[in-house]
């Protein structure tokens, strides 16, 4: 992990970073912001490449085996303050780390099925929760 800490919301990497929670910002970069552990881990087993991981400061002891992991696979690992944290997590329920993944290319060019596949199309949906 990065010695030095970012304590500032106006550093570069983190305006850049925060950049993505806007959609036309991760469409023309292939990169997406994830939030949590749950959810970092997940993107890990599912092959995405982690660009970048912020972790607070204060919490990143806790946070050892996964931060490893994310070195491990060639991730930048920095650590930042609480306050910019926040700037970049979702909602009020941060858990400290947050990654800046490459976007997985998704297309139907690039399924793959199975001879007797049952395919569902779905368009306009207004609440994908009640699907």
């Amino acid at each position: 992990m990065t010695i030095a800490e970012i304590t500032s919301t106006a550093n570069p990497r983190i305006q850049a970073a925060a950049r993505l929670r806007d959609r036309s910002e991760r469409e023309a970069r292939g990169l997406t912001l994830v939030d949590g552990l749950r959810e970092i881990d997940r993107a890990i087993e599912a092959g995405a490449s982690v660009v970048e991981a912020f972790v607070d400061a204060e919490r990143a002891g806790t946070l050892g085996g996964l931060l490893g992991r994310l070195e491990g696979l060639g991730a930048r690992v920095t650590a930042v303050s609480e306050r910019v944290i926040g700037r970049l997590a979702y909602g009020e329920r941060s858990e400290g780390l947050v990654a800046v993944v490459r976007a997985p290319r998704i297309g139907l060019d690039r399924l793959v099925l199975p001879p007797d596949a049952l395919v569902t199309v779905v368009e306009g949906v207004e609440k994908p929760g009640n699907l």
